[in-house]
């Protein structure tokens, strides 16, 4: 079992199409992979402007409603308290509302999360910080590489070719690898156990990257 907090999200399926919804914030991360990076955001719930906005119905039973304005535009004030989720039944759950990678045949929530004890923690949620903006680059001070996409910006960064059907873990086996051989050929100490952040921040304490 783990706490699962919701959050009230707006997504830009394009550029004519804005809509709103409250989901639990480690679905996050499969919106994000599946719409693109900063075509999901977190409404602000202390900015809301309640009056505007009327409920839709519910996300599912005994759980936060969405709402809307006229635009599809959501800012009203929801319940975002938490709830107690099994990790196993959630993983399910989420198999059936995101169904299938359109590129490869793996469900979304697998090409994620990989298994559903990585639900449990919430470094893998990758909720973006209240202040961050969009960066092409690799903040190698905030990026822990916990989703699909900082993994593939920073294999992209280090010029390291990676094949479209490659899910979460194969991705960040390939950033490890690809870290530890550049730090092996150029004779730098490490710890081949250590995390993909702490390879690279020690790659670019040595000017490496």
């Amino acid at each position: 079992m783990f706490k699962a907090k919701r959050i009230l999200v707006k997504v830009c399926r394009d550029v004519m199409s804005a809509s709103s919804k409250v989901i639990f914030a480690h679905e996050f991360s499969i919106l994000e992979a599946l719409y693109g990076k900063g075509n999901v955001s977190i409404v602000d719930m202390e900015k809301a402007e309640v009056s505007q906005f009327a409920v839709k119905g519910s996300l599912m039973k005994g759980k936060a409603p969405v709402v809307e304005d006229k635009n599809g535009v959501s800012v009203a004030k929801v319940d975002t308290g938490e709830l107690e989720l099994d990790e196993d039944e959630e993983f399910s759950r989420l198999g059936r509302v995101y169904g299938m990678h359109p590129d490869i045949n793996i469900p979304m929530v697998e090409y994620i999360y990989s298994r559903p004890a990585a639900l449990k923690n919430e470094e893998n949620w990758a909720l973006p910080d209240e202040e961050e903006t969009a960066n092409d680059g690799v903040d190698i001070n905030k990026n822990s590489y916990s989703t699909v996409n900082e993994i593939k910006m920073a294999l992209e960064h280090l010029g390291i070719e990676y094949s479209a059907k490659f899910n979460k873990q194969a991705l960040s086996d390939l950033l490890r690898g690809g870290l530890i051989e550049l730090l092996t050929i150029e004779e730098i100490d490490h710890d081949e156990e250590a995390s993909a952040h702490d390879l690279m921040v020690l790659a670019q304490s040595h000017e490496l990257v």
